[in-house]
């Protein structure tokens, strides 16, 4: 497909306690030229993405400290 004339516009809106974004709104503005039969195809590619996976089926996160290494040219 010949994406000439297709953008992607991003907004989102912050949510608090805890601070985070809250939603994220995507809108795909097609070429005119898109064939009716292409956009429930294209939509459905959008909404199976990676990006999209990791926010709806947010992954797991881990959070360690470690002591500060002790690379070359680096103050301990």
């Amino acid at each position: 497909m010949d994406a000439t004339g297709l953008t992607v516009e991003v907004s989102y809106q912050m949510g608090s306690k805890p601070a985070r974004v809250a939603g994220v709104e995507l809108r795909i503005r097609l070429p005119r030229e898109l064939p009716d039969a292409r956009r429930a195809g294209l939509l459905a590619v959008a909404g199976h993405c990676t990006v999209h996976n990791s926010l709806t089926r947010p992954p797991a996160v881990a959070i360690t400290l470690t002591d500060t290494p002790n690379f070359p040219g680096h103050p301990e």
